[in-house]
Formats: structure tokens, C-alpha cells, sequence
């Protein structure tokens, strides 16, 4: 069959976790015999795949606030080239069915007009809330200025441009063919007004066969290696983190935490500070960023992953790649992780921003190694047998399948 992929960032240009996911399933139902073919955002990127990705989208947002104002004052003619290239990628390819993942960023009328083309071929992969976002341009006016110069001239801009933005149509999506990333998505659109139709859970997973259980194995008096991997944003909860392990230097357990990742800069510099002001730099090591092919050798250095996110996770891929590969998981259960992280059965949980807690659960974990492995045993042996990728292709695989022929049943790959 031919399917056809639209995201708005496709790797190697990501944001978060599903463009990935986009990307390994494109790979693994090419693998099987279908062709895929995925409509993506600028910019160019080197290409060297054995599916098409066709770059052709023009975001609405590019760069700073002077670069929103001349897309703005331009947009029509940008969105009318989106429609364009659309149409020209359907017409070539001539997919069976579509697949719209994260389309933040890109006009709702490209998405509207693949259903039109594609009616009752068209399914949407919900990873994330972008159905219920404003428009771009509209969040990036009304975000706080970076630097004071800049705020007054943004406020009048912004005066300016997004009542102009919000009385613009906003195209309706039908979402006939809704599927969510976690039972928790669909809860969470709902809650925003956004009503997909009659919608199936196919869970996000993982390619296990990449991590090798980690085997580490620590006496009480060595130091509990923690790690965080993911975006340094506020909503993402790091300080959390590092105002646990402040609590817990007093005490007589050894804990270090090795930070990967970036983002935001102003952020990271206050997390940088917090840990000079409060005599962490022998326990936090900030490590920067690092690929996704790097992730698999990076777990298994450790012996805990910490996850103190404060917002609505999807599902999120850092956590079941950390049981994957035998960590202990301790994080916060927002959104869509209690779903695999159980409190005491499949890791260690604590309530977003409440560093005490975080606090507790490592200086318990440090002092009782063997209780800890246990749960890291539970949480792996969970994801291979429930999150894997394999399962989550077999599934979708299985969706776009049955739009085109209802009574196909595709043969599974379990």
C-alpha cells in the first residue's frame, strides 16, 4: 500500500518525540512492502532514506518577532504554497491512505484540504494538543520578550497583529479517524473543547532490541547515578531535581545527577546558577546535548533516570526508553505517563514540583539498591511485553489498513 506521512518537523529537525516516532514507523512499514512518502516543513536537510520526504511546508513562524511580522503581513501567499505543494505531493504519490501527525506551526488548511482529497482515508496520530494551540504567530507575539528592549515594541505589535489573527477562519478538521498516543490525550483534548470522532489508543513504543539491560550493580556506600535526558525548559521540571538533591546534601547517601540536553537558554543559566550558589558542582554535570543514536550507550551508564516534568505529557518516549534499558524510572505521572510509570510496581512516582518527595524516594533508593533493581526488572519486562515499536506498527499498520479496505486484517508482526 502507499500511505502518506505529514508532520510539521521530521527529523533531523525535531521538537519533541514523535517526530522520531513518525519517522521509525515510516522506516518499519517501509520494510514491510508499503511505500511511504512524508510532507514535512522546511528547511533542506540532507536526505539518504529509502522513502521519499518531501520539505516543502512553509511554518508561520520562522525565527523572531521582526521575521513573524513579515510572514504575517505574507501569509496568505505562504498558505496558498502549502496548499500547493500538497496537492502536488498527493497527485504524485497517490497515496491509499494519509496520516497527519504534529501539525503546530503549519496552517490548519493543510490538513483540511488531505481530508478533502483523501475523505475517509485520513487518520491523525494525536502525539501531542496541537488541535486545541492558538496559531503560531498568535503564541509567539504573546510570549514574554527576551531581552526588556525588545518588550514594549512586542506588546504593541502584538496589539496590533492578534486581534487581526483571531478574527481570521480557522478551518474546522472533521477527525473522522482520531488515534491518541495514551488514553490521557484524548482526556486532555476533550477537556479543551477539541471532539475527535469515535477514537482507538495506540500506544507509543520503543525499539527494545537497541538497549541492553542494564546490569549495574551498586553497593550502599557507591553513589546513585541518576540522569535526565530531554528539553532544559521550565515545564520540564529540572529544578525540581536540583532542589531535591539540595535537600539530600546533608545526608550520608551519595547521589549525582548528569543533566543531557538544552533549550532554554535564560532557563539553563538559572539552573547553572542554582547549583554554583548551592554547592552542587561536584553532583550536577550539565553534558549538553546529544543524538538520538547516542541514547542507548548514555542509559546505560546509569542506574536511575529522574523525570520531574510539570506538564501534560503525551507518553513520553525518555521513559520507556529508560525501562527499556533497566533503569529505575522516578518521575512525576502527568498526563499520559502513569499509563507505564505505577508507583511502586513499575517505578517510583512523586507529585510534579514537590522536591521533598523526589528527595525522599532517592535517599530510599540509595540506602535499598535490591528493592530499586526489582522495580527496574518490573518496569523493563513491561515494555517489551506492552511498548514495543513492533506492537506499535503492527497497530497503526492495521488502521491505515482498514480505512482502505475495511475487511482487510493485516497479518501482525507479533
Amino acid at each position: 500500500m502507499k500511505f502518506l506521512f505529514l508532520s510539521n518537523y521530521f527529523p533531523p529537525h525535531t521538537r519533541g518525540g514523535y517526530e522520531q516516532w513518525c519517522e521509525e514507523v515510516a522506516l518499519a512499514l517501509t520494510d514491510r512492502g508499503h511505500e511511504v512518502s512524508v510532507i514535512t516543513a522546511r528547511p533542506e536537510a540532507a536526505e539518504k532514506r529509502r522513502f521519499q520526504v518531501f520539505r516543502v511546508l512553509e511554518p508561520e513562524v520562522v525565527g523572531g518577532t521582526a521575521s513573524t511580522v513579515g510572514r504575517f503581513l505574507k501569509r496568505k501567499s505562504l498558505e496558498n504554497a502549502n496548499l500547493d505543494q500538497t496537492r502536488r505531493v498527493i497527485d504524485q504519490t497517490r497515496p491509499d491512505a494519509a496520516m497527519i501527525w504534529g501539525m503546530w506551526n503549519i496552517p490548519r488548511s493543510v490538513p483540511a484540504l488531505v481530508e478533502a482529497l483523501l475523505p475517509d482515508r485520513t487518520a491523525y496520530y494525536f502525539c501531542d494538543y496541537w488541535p486545541s494551540l492558538p496559531n503560531a504567530m498568535e503564541q509567539q507575539l504573546e510570549a514574554p520578550a527576551t531581552r526588556r528592549i525588545t518588550g514594549i515594541p512586542k506588546q504593541l505589535l502584538a496589539r496590533l497583529i492578534v486581534p487581526r489573527i483571531r478574527k481570521e477562519r480557522r478551518h474546522t478538521l472533521e477527525l473522522r479517524k482520531p488515534i491518541f498516543v495514551s488514553e490521557a490525550i484524548g482526556r486532555l483534548l476533550g477537556q479543551s473543547g477539541v471532539r475527535p470522532g469515535k477514537a482507538e489508543v495506540i500506544y507509543g513504543g520503543t525499539q527494545v532490541e537497541q538497549f541492553t539491560p542494564n546490569r549495574l550493580l551498586r553497593a550502599k556506600e557507591d553513589p546513585l547515578r541518576l540522569v535526565y535526558l530531554g528539553r532544559l525548559t521550565a515545564d520540564k521540571g529540572v529544578h525540581t531535581a536540583l532542589r531535591a538533591l539540595r535537600i539530600l546534601s546533608g545526608c550520608p547517601v551519595k547521589v549525582c545527577l548528569d543533566i543531557y540536553g538544552g533549550g532554554d537558554e535564560v532557563y539553563e543559566k538559572e539552573l547553572r546558577a542554582f547549583v554554583q550558589s548551592q554547592g552542587l558542582t561536584t553532583t550536577v554535570r550539565f553534558c549538553g546535548g546529544i543524538s538520538r543514536a547516542q541514547v542507548p550507550d548514555i542509559l546505560s551508564r546509569y542506574h536511575a533516570l529522574v523525570f520531574p516534568s510539570e506538564w501534560e505529557e503525551p507518553f513520553a518516549r525518555t521513559v520507556l526508553e529508560a525501562m527499556a534499558a533497566g533503569l529505575l524510572v522516578i518521575g512525576t505521572t502527568t498526563g499520559g505517563t502513569p499509563e507505564i510509570l505505577r508507583h511502586r510496581e513499575t517505578g517510583l512516582a512523586f507529585r510534579a514540583g514537590q522536591a521533598e518527595e523526589l528527595a525522599g524516594h532517592l535517599e530510599s533508593v540509595a540506602r535499598e539498591p535490591q528493592d530499586a533493581r526489582k522495580l527496574a526488572d518490573v518496569g523493563r519486562k513491561i515494555v517489551v511485553q506492552q511498548f514495543t515499536l513492533t506492537r506499535m506498527v503492527d497497530h497503526i499498520e492495521q488502521a491505515l489498513g482498514s480505512m482502505v479496505n475495511p475487511s482487510l486484517v493485516l497479518t501482525k508482526q507479533d
